[in-house]
């Protein structure tokens, strides 16, 4: 199992909170702050093929942050999945 675990993802995001981490060939969704504002992220982990994962900046793993607008309904959707 190679990939970037999602504690490790750096870039314009900080204080990054880890809710959910998939593993290897699944997702990670973290509260993040961005631009002054606390704001839930989502990216897609690696694998051994692909261990940088989605988003990347070049090699650069990042977090993408969800519109406000669609986060709540759809990270609660996504957290209660996981643990069920």
């Amino acid at each position: 199992m190679t990939y970037i675990k999602p504690e490790d993802v750096v870039g314009t995001a900080t204080n990054v909170r880890v809710l959910f981490d998939g593993g290897d060939e699944s997702y990670a969704v973290a509260l993040v702050n961005w631009k002054g504002k606390e704001m839930y992220a989502i990216r897609w982990n690696g694998d051994d093929r692909k261990p940088g994962g989605f988003p990347l900046f070049g090699k650069t793993p990042l977090w993408m942050v969800l519109p406000e607008e669609i986060a709540v309904d759809g990270i609660a959707g996504i957290i209660g999945k996981a643990y069920q």
